[in-house]
């Protein structure tokens, strides 16, 4: 929606397949473009690993997960951090307590999973990096000057991919460590055309629809990163 409004385009409209506005070309999308394959996306915009348990339970009373399913990518943690992860009941200010949290609610998704899917892989998809070198670009409107700001949001990107890699081993699942993957794409490369994650008030990036959120160039990472591990 950013994007279109910086560019001045029409918004178009977002689809809800699944009760969640979806961005109409997200990863999930872009992925079943690139490979011919089937994917059901239930993503939903701010999702807590909670809200995601709520979510495969309607995949499953869909039929959108069953015997014949190969693989399941679990793409949640980050919002767990934030005000949606108060309002599941987290101390947020505890890094402890969040993953705690959050490596039980895995435990309970994958068993669910191989519960109704007892072939399907389980895939824990990380979230691309965000900052670095201690801060995040959030004005990113001179090309090739990203403007940073000293916000120690790597802090927050180390405990959540500690915890998902602890609940992918934990589970038996694979963990695609994205952030190490998007190393030098942040917020804050310079290089304006592979910053994979926008900033707040940006106007060099490739093309976006939220703010701290995959840029095109990111949505296109992140659909290859996942298509090779599933």
């Amino acid at each position: 929606m950013n994007t279109l409004m910086k560019n001045r385009l029409p918004a178009p409209p977002y689809p809800h397949p699944t009760g969640c506005p979806q961005a109409p070309d997200n990863w999930p999308r872009l992925m079943a473009e690139q490979s011919g394959t089937s994917v059901s996306d239930y993503s939903c915009t701010a999702q807590t690993s909670a809200q995601a348990a709520v979510k495969l339970e309607q995949a499953i009373a869909e039929h959108a997960i069953g015997p014949a399913t190969e693989t399941v990518v679990v793409a949640v943690g980050f919002n767990d951090f934030g005000p949606y992860g108060l309002a599941d009941g987290v101390n947020i200010t505890d890094f402890g307590a969040v993953e705690t949290h959050y490596v039980d609610v895995m435990h309970r998704l994958v068993d669910r999973v191989r519960a109704v899917a007892p072939a399907a892989r389980v895939v824990i998809a990380g979230t691309p990096a965000i900052g670095s070198a201690g801060a995040v670009c959030v004005v990113n409107v001179i090309p090739g000057h990203p403007g940073g700001l000293p916000i120690p949001v790597e802090n927050w990107e180390q405990a959540n991919q500690h915890m998902q890699s602890r609940a992918a081993a934990e589970t038996g699942a694979q963990f695609l460590d994205l952030r190490e993957a998007s190393a030098g794409h942040d917020t804050c490369t310079p290089v304006d055309s592979e910053r994979f994650i926008s900033g707040v008030v940006d106007t060099t990036s490739p093309a976006w629809h939220m703010w701290i959120h995959p840029t095109a160039a990111g949505t296109r990472f992140i659909a290859d990163q996942v298509g090779k591990a599933v």
